[in-house]
């Protein structure tokens, strides 16, 4: 399990780690997912809205509530989940 945790994580591509924390997941390593999800969200893939948002949701749960901030402020204005955060959108005109 951590091998595989180890070798997603190596390849640095967003999609190879946000299969990394599902494994954490997985094994009720939450905490351990965090940080991945958290650099996930620092990047600029398409994974990055979601893994903001997961780990606010982890960190909350767990009573992180410094990471949770931070994982919050993470979540683009313009995401789906910003709405999820109950944030108000701009509506294209």
């Amino acid at each position: 399990m951590n091998a595989a945790v180890r070798l997603l994580l190596s390849t640095n591509r967003a999609d190879d780690m946000w299969l990394a924390t599902g494994l954490l997941e997985g094994k009720k390593r939450y905490a351990d997912a965090i940080p991945i999800y958290l650099e996930i969200a620092r990047g600029g893939s398409s994974y990055a809205d979601d893994a903001a948002f997961r780990a606010y949701v982890l960190a909350t749960r767990l009573g992180m509530t410094a990471i949770a901030a931070t994982a919050r402020r993470l979540v683009p204005n313009d995401s789906f989940f910003a709405l999820k955060l109950r944030r108000t959108l701009d509506a294209p005109r």
